[in-house]
């Protein structure tokens, strides 16, 4: 009781009553004290035992046989502007002679949405 001895500012026969809860106290944290370092240093022992092992062995997630990953494949040129249409603008004669070809849908001799005659489908005359 010695060494729990003026620990409150109570007078010594009202702190005589506390003395049991000091007792506790202190066990119980040298206890707690104990556990932890009894957890604590074979845990930090099995890190450092599994991390010197497997040190030497670079793994990599990628096997050996992957090809390498090499730059994106360039992208295709925009496609060349068409050539100026053989077609005759509309209400005019064909260079060849013929009659020109009606427009498909609509009204005869309406120009289609796009402003320009259709062209003729190859392999048709």
């Amino acid at each position: 009781m010695a060494e729990f001895s003026n620990f409150t500012s109570l007078p010594p026969n009202e702190e005589a009553h506390f003395v049991v809860y000091e007792e506790k106290s202190t066990k119980n944290s040298t206890s707690a004290r104990n556990i932890a370092l009894g957890i604590a240093i074979p845990l930090f022992l099995i890190i450092v035992i599994n991390y010197l092992t497997n040190r030497s062995e670079e793994k990599s997630i990628i096997p050996d046989e992957a090809p390498a990953v090499s730059a994106p494949a360039p992208r295709p040129s925009a496609p060349p502007a068409p050539a100026e249409s053989p077609v005759a603008p509309v209400g005019a004669a064909p260079a060849g002679g013929a009659p020109a070809a009606a427009p498909a849908g609509g009204a005869p001799g309406a120009a289609p949405a796009g402003g320009a005659a259709p062209a003729a489908a190859p392999g048709t005359k």
